[in-house]
């Protein structure tokens, strides 16, 4: 969660710099600068990512300020 794109991408960017492991970042589709961030430091699109909700959104205000999600397969 973050305030804005550019503090996404400074917080992505610092966790990127500490992570060894293989990474997957899942981007909604309307963040378009992240991808294109990310597209730009080696990573590649992989597979499509949609979240859905039954009715009301769980979290007021969270699609907004959600720049990268986790897949369903971190539960």
């Amino acid at each position: 969660v973050a305030a804005g794109t550019a503090q996404a991408i400074a917080l992505l960017g610092a966790a990127l710099a500490v992570t060894k492991a293989p990474v997957f970042v899942d981007v909604p589709a309307a963040r378009h600068e992240i991808a294109a961030w990310l597209e730009a430091q080696g990573f590649s699109r992989q597979r499509p990512f949609v979240r859905m909700a039954f009715g009301a959104a769980p979290v007021p205000g969270l699609a907004e300020s959600a720049f990268v999600v986790a897949g369903p397969e971190f539960g």
